[in-house]
């Protein structure tokens, strides 16, 4: 039988908190497995899963938005990243970080190096 884990376990593992976990079942983002009692019990499904979801909303893409990415097993997400991308050009993109952070260094892989995206 695969492993499994309890909330807090998980939560610790995936380095997430309780808090974003429940919250990403209430959006039906992650669906763990109930006992019996009802408790969450997680897998390494469920870490991939969580994986995809947090690269995504680090990316900046809307929690509704992702679980739609997610649902179409992939199909959509070059043109999520692609909108993403435009919205982020659109911004300011790297002009907009560097004005916040003076000093800061150029991205040698930055958009703005000329380096298109594979997507």
């Amino acid at each position: 039988m695969a492993e499994s884990y309890h909330v807090h376990e998980f939560a610790s593992l995936a380095g997430v908190t309780v808090r974003a976990l429940h919250h990403y079942d209430r959006l039906g983002l992650l669906r763990p497995k109930r006992t019996y009692a009802g408790y969450r019990l997680y897998h390494a499904g469920d870490l991939e899963r969580l994986e995809q979801i947090v690269a995504l909303k680090f990316l900046g893409i809307p929690l509704k938005q992702i679980r739609g990415v997610l649902e179409r097993d992939g199909r959509e997400l070059p043109s999520a990243l692609r909108q993403q991308r435009w919205r982020w050009r659109k911004s300011g993109g790297f002009s907009t970080v560097r004005s916040r952070r003076s000093g800061a260094p150029k991205n040698p892989f930055s958009l703005e190096s000329g380096r298109n995206l594979p997507f």
